[in-house]
């Protein structure tokens, strides 16, 4: 018993403790700049950036100065990555979004060729491809000329098929795969093909499920195994939400919502525009806004003049031309005040 306490002890003193904090983006009503604020309301980092996009789980955030000719990863007390490269990131048409550290590695691009970097501003993967993704749980996905391979942690890299001409991210260990014969399926994370390519397009693993679009145009609902849990009847569809377990679906022009079961919904008196997200979604009439649950009861009052989807259990939302957030309760955890304010992000954090 002692040995096992001193074993313990040892391991707590020789390793950080990791605990979680949650941070958003905010743009300042004076200035016009971007900060970071935690949920307690304390702005973090002041508002200083010409742009700045979310924190990572990691602890790194993109950001741009005005000072700056290129964009920064900023950890949460506001100081660069310390790394000996000189590299760029991907970055969407005008900058809309820009890629960050995910699952502790960052896509970067040196001289026209991709590679990446860890959390400590090492290169780990060598930067010599055509194009690398995101990371996702602990996989991503490299292209080299016309062959496409998946990278773990260590940066070993597995071909895939050289009849693969496109593959997009993984979600929940399964990436959408384009063939030669311009059909859609799935690879896991071993480059096998697990669902053949037989559909017209497909979207990604959600929940267990993913919609697919099947030869005769109609979308329905896959699973794992690549048969249909949903018929396909529906001319557009989208991911199913894991709290309310919805997906929001179009039968001919009007949209509806789909449970797991296949059974088409009402929700709500008048036709959504917006879907669920954390088991809420966003209603509005008489030009407010709150929240409905999956039953269309109304659990957040709709009093503000826009809000954002829940993430991590919090909203932004604005009232009176200002953004704060809320919670669940539609109750202010942070009082409104801000020109923006973007979702909570969960942030781990060392002690």
């Amino acid at each position: 018993m002692r040995i096992f306490i001193l074993i313990f002890f040892l391991l707590a003193f020789n390793y950080p403790v990791i605990s979680q904090t949650y941070v958003a983006q905010f743009k300042s009503a004076e200035s016009k700049l971007w900060g970071f604020v935690n949920i307690d309301g304390k702005e973090i980092i002041p508002a200083k950036y010409i742009k700045a996009f979310e924190f990572s789980e990691d602890g790194f955030a993109p950001t741009y100065s005005p000072n700056s000719d290129a964009y920064y990863m900023v950890d949460l007390d506001g100081m660069p990555l310390k790394t000996e490269h000189y590299f760029n990131i991907k970055r969407g048409y005008k900058d809309m979004y820009v890629w960050g550290f995910k699952d502790g590695f960052l896509p970067i691009e040196i001289r026209g060729k991709w590679g990446y970097l860890n959390v400590k501003g090492e290169i780990v993967v060598e930067t010599i491809y055509d194009y690398a993704s995101q990371y996702e749980k602990g996989y991503g996905l490299v292209r080299l000329k016309k062959t496409f391979g998946i990278v773990d942690v260590t940066g070993n890299v597995i071909e895939l098929d050289s009849d693969v001409i496109e593959v997009k991210p993984f979600s929940e260990g399964l990436a959408p795969i384009r063939m030669k014969n311009k059909m859609y399926g799935f690879v896991n994370v071993y480059g096998e093909i697990v669902i053949e390519a037989k559909f017209k397009t497909v979207g990604y693993f959600s929940n267990g499920l993913a919609w697919a679009r099947s030869k005769s145009g109609n979308i329905g609902y896959i699973d794992k195994n690549g048969g249909w849990l949903i018929n396909p009847i529906f001319s557009s569809a989208k991911n199913f939400d894991k709290e309310s377990e919805l997906a929001k679906v179009k039968i001919g022009s009007t949209w509806k919502f789909v449970n797991k079961n296949g059974e088409i919904l009402d929700v709500y008196k008048s036709q959504l525009s917006h879907e669920f997200h954390e088991g809420l979604c966003i209603v509005k009439e008489n030009y407010l806004v709150g929240f409905i649950n999956s039953k269309g009861e109304t659990v957040i009052d709709l009093k503000f003049d826009a809000v954002r989807d829940f993430k991590n259990g919090y909203a932004a939302a604005k009232k009176s031309n200002k953004w704060g957030v809320i919670n669940k309760k539609g109750e202010w955890v942070i009082e409104p005040k801000y020109a923006v304010v973007k979702d909570m992000e969960l942030v781990n954090v060392s002690d």
